[in-house]
């Protein structure tokens, strides 16, 4: 039963991503608001609020219906403001009051400058929307756009309950509102085909047109009467045109050569009617300047690609992936539902490859148990298909790989973690993160490899390469340097990416937040008394480092940083008569490390007394620990301080910065951007800036979440 209405209590509302759309196996994310937080890079730091009364009026004498939520500090807490064009602080907050009556509440995105109309006497209040049929992009970027991402609150996470009202009072105060998409993403791939005579184009625009001139759905930029209904997110009222246009305002991409390249991408309303007859036209040009010869243009036809489908439903991410030989060819549409032919493939809810901390976890103990030889045959891996699939790599070859296909967290005290890849059963399969982050959430306890483990990392040991992964180490509870860190007790090989790489490492980044490495090879005594096992006789050095302990191969366009304002910290006590190796970014590495930085505070050999530990802000040893050797090419160290070690490892091809734009050349972003040609999007490097526009951080772009 409520209480009285006299009984008032606060409103606090909390705002969370949805789930109606979906993650791809493709290059792409689910649309341009990725995040809820502080705004750049995806996120928004806003969202407007109506509130009703359950009869659609006024909810008991409050004069002000529309108020504006703002968050300082990544959506872990919200304020109200009045109005739709406030500023955090300027104005005075408001404090909403809930009683016995019941509210009702809308949400949506933008909110800057954005009236609702109201419904009067039903639910049906809307905001106005304008959806340009020419858009522009940023290339590179996948969400700097000129369209706007329409957001709607719901109930639940599922879009399906935009039929259910948001409600509160005074015993309910504390509603969850989850953010979905009223647009649909459109992406568009294009690859050369092997042996396609050309090898340099760039593609700066493309358009879809019905030739049958039926109308698109959009509103004109502008001009346009369109609105979002902010409970359903139903768009009405829109202008029509037959065409759709996505061009880059900069950075036009090359189209790929050894990969699909995204290289255009835009907003569109939903569309449910397939037109008879579309065209798909790319203007070429250089790096520079579009070409001006429409003979140069590509067309693709659906009188000769009936699989070109222009069927969109909100919340999804649609990605139209192309070949180039002599013309355009249709290599694979993927799709978030059901709506494409059934012979061409497209990623259901459930896609293959790892997108939790449950089928992560149930990967490692399925390997770990099995495992499987690098000459396995195909039907081997069939009890691993779950979690990957097979491509071609640069020779031709199909080669499985384990893929991600999601970011998620794995909280270590609770979900526990037993490393990927043993001495027995190595992981002998590639591992592709996509550019998905795996965070390790020590929720204050601290991150423990049990004893007799000799690998300690996401990945244990591994015999082939590890690409495009991200990996963050967090708290969640208090942050304590005693509680806080990865204890890789007495393993010989510790880093927090992975312990063991005998392939490659590619476009992977470790980001530490109020966390640290230990390592303690010797053996320590517990606060309960017990021992933790040293090494064992046969081990004859021990390799820690930031990302990975050891590394067999190469290690290129990677790096180790420290989350803002924290104070990463990595420790090794060293042994008497065993060399120990530790690296910011790598402990030992056999191959050569290029286009790799480290922001690090602080490696520590924490035994003084033992003088056999070699340390490095980027490697403790490369190229068999000669520090002369050309081992670096074109790496950058940021502050760091190294100590109790014999010696400090050193060398050409690595240049110490004290700023991220104060190098001797260029920019820090710009120096490792110039090193890259034909990669993915999450292989660039991007700039994080601050309210003053000083940049704070240098980071793989992360369009994913």
């Amino acid at each position: 039963m409520l209480s009285a209405e006299s009984d008032r209590v606060p409103l606090q509302v909390s705002f969370a991503q949805g789930t109606n759309d979906m993650s791809l196996q493709e290059s792409g994310g689910r649309s341009l608001v990725t995040g809820l937080g502080t705004a750049g890079k995806g996120n928004i730091d806003r969202i407007g609020v109506y509130i009703t009364g359950a009869d659609h009026g006024k909810y008991l004498d409050y004069e002000q219906q529309r108020y504006t939520y703002i968050t300082t500090d990544n959506g872990q807490s919200w304020t109200a403001y009045a109005g739709n064009n406030p500023a955090a602080g300027d104005s005075p907050a408001a404090t909403l009051y809930l009683t016995n009556k019941e509210a009702t509440l809308y949400a949506f995105y933008p909110t800057t400058g954005i009236a609702v109309t109201d419904g009067n006497s039903s639910a049906n209040h809307n905001i106005p929307v304008t959806i340009p049929a020419e858009q522009t992009f940023v290339g590179g970027s996948d969400w700097e756009c000129s369209a706007t991402d329409y957001l709607y609150g719901t109930s639940s996470p599922s879009a399906t309950s935009s039929n259910t009202p948001i409600t509160a009072h005074n015993l309910a105060a504390a509603p969850h509102i989850y953010m979905q998409h009223a647009m649909a993403k459109v992406i568009f791939n294009i690859e050369y085909e092997q042996g396609a005579s050309k090898d340099n184009d760039y593609v700066w625009s493309i358009e879809l047109k019905d030739e049958n001139k039926n109308s698109f759905l959009h509103s004109e930029e502008g001009t346009g009467t369109g609105t979002m209904n902010i409970k359903t997110g139903t768009l009405s009222s829109l202008t029509g045109a037959n065409a759709l246009t996505f061009t880059a305002s900069s950075n036009p991409q090359r189209i790929g050569r050894l990969s699909a390249t995204t290289v255009a991408f835009g907003l569109v309303a939903p569309l449910t009617a397939d037109p008879s007859k579309v065209t798909l036209t790319v203007k070429l040009g250089t790096e520079t300047a579009v070409d001006t010869d429409e003979k140069k243009f590509l067309t693709l036809s659906s009188d000769k690609a009936p699989d070109l489908k222009v069927q969109w439903k909100s919340g999804y991410c649609y990605i139209y992936n192309l070949k180039l030989s002599t013309d355009l060819s249709v290599k694979r549409i993927s799709a978030g539902w059901e709506g494409v032919k059934d012979d061409i493939p497209i990623v259901t809810p459930k896609e293959k490859g790892i997108n939790s901390a449950a089928e992560l976890i149930a990967f490692a103990e399925l390997w770990n148990t099995n495992g499987l030889s690098a000459d396995a045959t195909a039907d081997d891996y069939k009890k691993y298909e779950p979690y990957g699939w097979s491509e071609k790599d640069n020779n031709g070859k199909e080669v499985f790989t384990i893929k991600l296909t999601s970011s998620f967290k794995i909280e270590t005290a609770k979900d526990g973690w037993m490393p990927i890849g043993t001495e027995a059963h190595p992981l002998t399969t590639p591992f592709d993160g996509q550019g998905w982050q795996v965070i390790f959430d020590m929720v204050g306890q601290g991150q423990t490899v049990p004893s007799g483990v000799k690998y300690a990392g996401l990945i244990g040991y591994t015999t082939s390469n590890v690409k495009n992964v991200r990996v963050l180490t967090t708290v969640s509870g208090e942050v304590t340097s005693e509680t806080n860190f990865m204890d890789a007790g007495a393993a010989p090989y510790a880093g927090i990416l992975a312990a063991r790489v005998d392939g490659d490492i590619t476009n992977c980044t470790v980001e530490m937040q109020g966390t640290a490495i230990k390592s303690s090879p010797g053996g320590t005594t517990n606060p309960d008394g017990s021992s933790t096992v040293a090494l064992d006789a046969s081990t004859s050095a021990t390799y820690v480092g930031g990302m990975v302990g050891y590394c067999g191969g190469n290690i290129s366009n990677s790096a180790v940083y420290l989350y803002e304002g924290t104070t990463p910290k990595i420790t090794i006590a060293g042994v008497s008569g065993i060399n120990s190796y530790m690296g910011g970014l790598a402990g030992h590495i056999k191959g050569k490390m290029s286009n790799c930085y480290t922001r690090i505070t602080t490696l520590e050999n924490s035994n003084a007394s033992v003088s056999s530990v070699q340390i490095g802000l980027l490697a403790g040893a490369i190229a068999t620990g000669d520090a002369s050797s050309t081992g670096f090419t074109n790496c950058y160290t940021y502050g760091g301080t190294v100590t109790g070690c014999e010696t400090s490892t050193t060398g050409d091809g690595i240049t110490t910065i004290n700023s991220f734009t104060g190098t001797d050349k260029d920019s820090l972003c710009t120096l490792l951007n110039d090193q890259l040609n034909d990669n993915p999007s999450w292989s660039t490097w991007t700039e994080k800036k601050d309210g003053t526009g000083t940049v704070t951080s240098v980071y793989l772009f992360n369009y994913r979440n």
